[in-house]
């Protein structure tokens, strides 16, 4: 059966000496095999003890619990025992002087500043290969640390990063120098087809007269116009008849037509019920396009639209009036839920 954790102040001693090294844990049974690994290993992080273990040996050390402590007072019990062992003249292994903060009243050598310093550079270091400039043919050579390079280049780590695994194909121009050209291309090309680079039909904005030709690309027409794909596809399925006031362009529609929604449609603007704000008592009447509805209201139209279809409660304090009447029951004062229900003919009646 396993031991519980106790959670307390321990002590580990020469035993010939009496030099002491102080310290807690919430489970020091579990820190003193911790330490006895790193002591066996010499990868133990106190200098002193790391070399007094070594000279001596572990049989020359015992390992005692000075007291159990609840875990939120360890720091506290650990920096007392410290102070009383320091003031009976008791040598200390311990390097920290201050539990609560280790490195007060110390100062890095500069050495041990370089020596840090050289690490933490080692540990972002990132091996990269060699990457080629395909506009120009610059090449840069392959090295040890893409950190270095994307400061010296402008470049950005991460994406530099994806390129050499292979997860992007370039990065501001920098391809990898081994690429295959061809293969490169063909892979673009195939990747910008199923990610939109499909064929529309020509345009028209029923409100400016504007037109825009068909075009090979839903994408780049959204970018370039701000538009929505989403609602471009809609239309181009014939389930939207115009999004921000553009229809296709052969249609006959006019401005006034394109506020009626399309027979069987799923989109946007389609007819929507009554809606009441449990915030500010305002009502909305039923109507026919709720795609106007939140452009004129600065509502979200997903949101609004799943108050619409039962899926969420509410959106901005917005409810469906007609399952508003139980809930505003127990919480509007007086009758007024009475008059919602047009039992009442106002409100204070």
């Amino acid at each position: 059966m396993a031991q519980e954790p106790i959670s307390g102040i321990y002590k580990i001693v020469h035993r010939e000496s009496g030099t002491t090294y102080v310290g807690s844990s919430q489970d020091v049974r579990r820190r003193w095999v911790t330490h006895r690994r790193e002591l066996r290993t010499g990868q133990h992080n106190n200098g002193y003890l790391q070399c007094a273990w070594d000279k001596y040996g572990s049989k020359a050390f015992r390992f005692s619990i000075v007291e159990e402590v609840e875990i939120e007072r360890l720091l506290k019990r650990e920096q007392y025992w410290l102070d009383q062992l320091a003031a009976d003249g008791t040598r200390l292994y311990n390097i920290a002087i201050d539990a609560l903060a280790p490195m007060r009243g110390r100062r890095h050598s500069a050495e041990s500043r370089r020596k840090l310093r050289k690490s933490l550079l080692v540990a972002k270091a990132k091996p990269y290969p060699a990457f080629v400039k395909r506009e120009t043919g610059e090449r840069i050579v392959s090295g040890v640390n893409l950190t270095v390079l994307g400061k010296e280049y402008g470049l950005d780590r991460c994406q530099m990063r994806k390129v050499a695994d292979g997860t992007r194909y370039s990065h501001k121009g920098w391809y990898l120098a081994d690429a295959d050209w061809d293969t490169l291309d063909r892979k673009k090309s195939a990747g910008k087809a199923a990610n939109g680079a499909r064929p529309y039909p020509a345009l028209r904005n029923v409100r400016t007269g504007e037109i825009i030709p068909a075009g090979r690309n839903v994408s780049k027409l959204c970018r370039e116009h701000d538009l929505a794909g989403w609602a471009i596809s809609n239309m181009l399925r014939g389930i939207q008849r115009s999004h921000k006031g553009w229809v296709i362009a052969d249609s006959d529609l006019t401005e006034d037509d394109v506020h009626v929604p399309i027979d069987g449609a799923m989109g946007l603007a389609g007819t929507y019920p009554s809606f009441y704000n449990e915030r500010t008592g305002e009502s909305i009447s039923a109507g026919v396009n709720l795609n106007k509805l939140c452009r004129e209201r600065d509502l979200d139209d997903g949101g609004m639209g799943k108050v619409k279809n039962g899926d969420w409660r509410s959106y901005k304090g917005w409810v469906l009036k007609e399952v508003v009447d139980e809930d505003l029951a127990d919480r509007l004062p007086g009758q007024l839920h009475l008059w919602l229900k047009g039992e009442l003919g106002t409100a204070g009646a």
